[in-house]
């Protein structure tokens, strides 16, 4: 039996069996907390503050102009004066890829960055300047290049527990167009759309939806501090894991239960 003190940092869907023997659990957004606590876990009522992201814009605000035109003619294979959306991260079947291509508009550039266990099957999207594969994994100076470079950021993963892409991105000031699903969710207001736009990648009719979305953020693009600011309104959200006011989250005289990388 676990100590009554014992605290639960909960990140993924195999959390609850364990989860229901700790008496304290944290985990990394509010809509995602709200997923656990539907599960049985009702005692989920605290998420984390985001990890900070100083160093990620930090970078894109001291990268070279010429390196950001670079980085963009590279991204959309000197298709410069389009319209360019980005995906940044894993490549893998669950981050549903496929659905970023099939909505991809017309006349639009769309940059995937990264690597995963579907590196074969993204490379054989390559087909420039509609699709651009640029496969590998990339430090976070080069990202911030590469997000100051794209004008949207996008995914269409449905489960997200939070979704470090679009938050280091906006610390950049570029907005994103994410799938209406959890994790994301807790990152654009729909109501402003200070920071983009939610929208169903999944929908019959996705590619609509997302130049309708693109339509709409495009001011963003001209006012990257409105992005900026919505972004590090949002890294005050949530708590850390000794603030004072909460009480430590996790104590010396007890072990937590992780789940998740």
């Amino acid at each position: 039996m676990l100590p009554s003190t014992h605290t639960c940092a909960c990140t993924r869907s195999r959390a609850p069996p364990a989860g229901r023997l700790a008496t304290r659990c944290v985990t990394t957004s509010p809509s995602f907390a709200k997923r656990l606590r539907a599960r049985g876990i009702r005692w989920v009522t605290k998420h984390y503050r985001p990890l900070p992201v100083d160093a990620v814009a930090k970078a894109a605000e001291t990268a070279a102009a010429a390196e950001v035109r670079a980085a963009r003619a590279e991204m959309s294979a000197g298709a410069v004066d389009r319209p360019l959306l980005a995906y940044v991260g894993r490549w893998s079947a669950e981050k549903r890829l496929h659905l970023l291509k099939a909505t991809r508009p017309a006349g639009v550039p769309l940059a995937f960055i990264g690597d995963g266990p579907m590196r074969e099957v993204v490379e054989q999207w390559h087909d420039p300047p509609r699709v651009v594969v640029l496969p590998g994994m990339r430090p976070r100076a080069s990202l911030a290049v590469a997000y100051r470079a794209a004008d949207w950021v996008v995914s269409a993963s449905a489960f997200e527990t939070f979704g470090n892409v679009p938050y280091e991105a906006a610390h950049c000031g570029t907005p994103a167009l994410l799938q209406d699903a959890q994790g994301f969710e807790d990152q654009i207001d729909p109501e402003t759309e200070h920071r983009g736009a939610l929208l169903k990648f999944d929908s019959r009719d996705g590619e609509r939806l997302v130049a309708e979305a693109m339509d709409r953020t495009s001011p963003l693009l001209a006012d990257p501090e409105r992005v900026r600011a919505a972004a590090r309104e949002k890294a005050r959200d949530g708590v850390g894991v000794c603030d004072e006011k909460e009480g430590p989250l996790f104590h010396s005289t007890s072990a937590a239960i992780f789940f998740g990388s």
